[in-house]
């Protein structure tokens, strides 16, 4: 069996190593990587311990999130032949940290289920090797549950047959339909026939044969004894001082059907002192594949990365500058040396923000539901010009020496586009893009939104419903900015990633027939700005929100109306004007129920390098507008026709397939 790390070697491109542990009696050397230059993460890594499967084979979207924070992650993949004892596991592990501090790295451990009880075995046996720790449904309460017993019994007295035909059967206990992909590396099919899932089942039977789940079942509980022993210990001798506990997060699921996960983190929270608990709300034990586990955000909200480095200084001993000055959200590329630490803590600092109040949660809330309606997709220009998925290779300040980056594309019906594209990025690169909104929006120059209610009667249009209530609240909440040429010019001196809606409101509120139409303004202004300040510009393109519905009177039609065109225009006539006929007067629109939600694609294109570009040169300028426009219209044009290709483009299909396969976004086209 090829082993995981030249998988997942391969789909890094080097920035991720694989720790081996070989057959008995003998343990494999950790495989050759070559060292992420410059380093990204502050000398920062991981090392990530397996369930009971040991091939460390999920939660490759989890690593990649992460990958922009670290200069590596190491995964740890134990053979199915392979008899080391849980002691000699833990040896290995202890090995590895050893040679990462010799280095003046710091060290993640990140363990799930059999993984967590040896991540927790290493911390115990030797504290100070351990910078930082995370468990994740923690095995450590094996003793106590059916799962030994019954896997032993299993393992030992089931014919071959029907062994190798189980895990079809249990897949309910261990999460959504296509838990084992991430075990086997093989997709589940989008309408598995009962032949496809037993294929799929005899893979994890070869991945973990019946000898091999005797064995490490054997070794977890050994291991769960060992942990709860010298657990005990530091108890009895009134506790111990670890000084990884304050950087413990204690990760739960709430339908772990084969480990009560939820109880025994919270043991453990008691056992740990300043340790921190996350209790995800619908996956299964097998989370890491699952949509709704975003291993990102938890570490985030836990503060271990900022904690980490606080401890520990900006960087460890035999670390350069370049690596302290690594910021979050990095992706590769030249790191500024001195760029700012704060930059790094940003974002951990807003996520604990998000989660803190009960308002915040209400928003949202409302802003995930939309999401989950919608099943936004997105996709980026690869540096070949290709197409990928994802947003893992879109430049951000980090990626570029720190300069200014600028994501400009058009806007659709009723303006749900900037929150989904700004949530993407937060969750999929922990970088928080600031959106310049139409002011209005934020209650700006309205009343004194002190609170919900008055913001909501310091809109323009109150007490129409729009913007829907809570709309400030979420802009706010994301770091939005009201839009105007001095809030863009000072976020782009401070290096900072911007969204900016070129068509603003006009876009927002399109007339009968305009669906996907520009309306940019002639003057190339923008292009001039952000080439004083050197800033890469990103074209971006979205499709769904325009087909929301069918626009029966649009917002001519409705000021062309006796009073209530002259209620409109009082409201609308001392508004902002940025865009040509950018009335702020939302169209009505009838929702087309037969089809429901039309599903969001988005597409990032290739950059607009505007460093080197004489901004009083007025053909330069006028060329980059000129491209920066086609770039757009050219992405409509790729994702309006790609999405035919989409299997689950239609709301109804794409809903019942999410809905069977909970925590999995329906595919795409790619």
């Amino acid at each position: 069996m090829r082993s995981f790390g030249a998988l997942l070697g391969a789909f890094f491109a080097g920035h991720v190593a694989a720790l081996r542990v070989g057959p008995a009696p003998g343990l494999r050397a950790r495989e050759a990587v070559a060292p992420v230059s410059p380093p990204r993460g502050g000398g920062f890594a991981i090392l990530f311990a397996p369930g009971i499967d040991g091939t460390g084979r999920c939660g490759q979207r989890q690593w990649r999130r992460l990958q922009h924070f670290v200069d590596a992650i190491d995964v740890l993949t134990i053979e199915p032949e392979d008899t080391s004892s849980f002691e000699e596991i833990v040896a290995f592990v202890l090995a590895a940290l050893r040679e990462r501090r010799a280095a003046g790295q710091r060290t993640l451990l990140v363990g799930e289920s059999l993984g967590a009880v040896v991540s927790l075995g290493a911390a115990l046996a030797e504290p100070d090797l351990v910078d930082a720790l995370a468990l994740i449904n923690p095995a450590t309460s094996i003793g106590e549950t059916w799962v030994g017993p019954l896997g032993s019994f299993v393992a030992d007295t089931l014919p071959e047959p029907l062994y190798r035909s189980l895990p079809a059967v249990i897949t309910p206990l261990f999460g959504a339909a296509g838990w084992f992909e991430g075990v086997t590396g093989q997709p589940l099919p989008d309408f598995p026939t009962p032949q496809a899932l037993l294929a799929l089942s005899n893979q994890l039977s070869d991945v973990l044969p019946a000898p091999a789940l005797k064995h490490r079942l054997g070794v977890l509980s050994d291991g769960a004894a060992r942990v709860a022993s010298r657990l005990a210990s530091a108890k009895a001798a009134g506790g111990a001082a670890w000084p990884w506990a304050r950087r413990c997060a204690l990760i739960a699921t709430t339908r772990d059907l084969v480990l009560p996960s939820t109880r025994e983190t919270s043991r453990l929270a008691a056992l740990i002192p300043g340790s921190t608990r996350r209790v995800v709300d619908g996956p299964g034990h097998a989370c890491l594949d699952d949509d709704r586990v975003n291993l990102l955000q938890l570490l985030t909200a836990a503060a271990i990365f900022e904690l980490a480095r606080d401890d520990a200084g900006d960087a460890p001993a035999g670390a350069g500058g370049a690596a302290a000055g690594a910021a979050s959200g990095s992706g590769g590329g030249a790191v500024a040396p001195g760029a700012s630490i704060a930059a790094r803590r940003a974002v951990p600092a807003v996520k604990r923000e998000l989660s803190s109040s009960e308002l915040a949660g209400e928003r949202l809330n409302q802003l995930e539901g939309a999401a989950a309606l919608a099943s936004p997709v997105f996709f980026s220009r690869g540096a070949d010009g290709s197409l990928e998925r994802g947003v893992h290779s879109i430049p951000l300040p980090q990626t570029v020496g720190g300069r200014p980056v600028l994501f400009a594309g058009n806007h659709q019906l009723y303006g749900i586009d900037g929150p989904l594209l700004v949530r993407e990025v937060l969750n999929e690169r922990g970088v928080l893009i600031k959106a310049l909104v139409y002011p209005p929006l934020m209650g700006k120059g309205f009343g004194d939104g002190a609170d919900a209610t008055s913001q909501r009667s310091s809109m323009p249009l109150h007490p129409l419903p729009y913007p829907p209530s809570g709309t400030a609240e979420i802009f706010e909440m994301y770091g939005a900015r009201p839009i105007s040429a001095r809030v863009l010019v000072q976020l782009l001196a401070a290096g900072e990633p911007v969204l900016i809606f070129p068509g603003g409101a006009r876009e927002v509120f399109k007339r009968k027939g305009e669906a996907y139409r520009l309306f940019w303004p002639d003057a190339p202004d923008l292009m001039r700005i952000a080439a004083k300040y050197d800033a890469v510009v990103v074209p971006f393109s979205g499709v769904g929100s325009d087909e929301l519905g069918d626009v029966v009177v649009d917002t001519d039609e409705i000021l062309a109306l006796p009073i209530v065109g002259d209620w409109f225009r009082q409201r609308v006539d001392v508004l902002p004007s940025l865009v040509k006929d950018d009335l702020f007067v939302p169209p009505l629109v009838v929702p087309r129920v037969d089809r429901g939600i039309p599903r969001h694609y988005f597409l990032f294109g290739e950059p607009i390098d505007m460093a080197g570009v004489d901004r009083s040169d007025e053909a330069a300028i006028a060329q980059k507008w000129a491209q920066l426009r086609a770039a757009v219209e050219d992405g409509l044009a790729v994702l309006q026709r790609k999405r035919a290709d989409d299997p689950y483009a239609e709301f109804y299909r794409r809903t019942a397939y999410e809905r069977i396969a909970e925590g999995r976004q329906a595919p795409s086209f790619m």
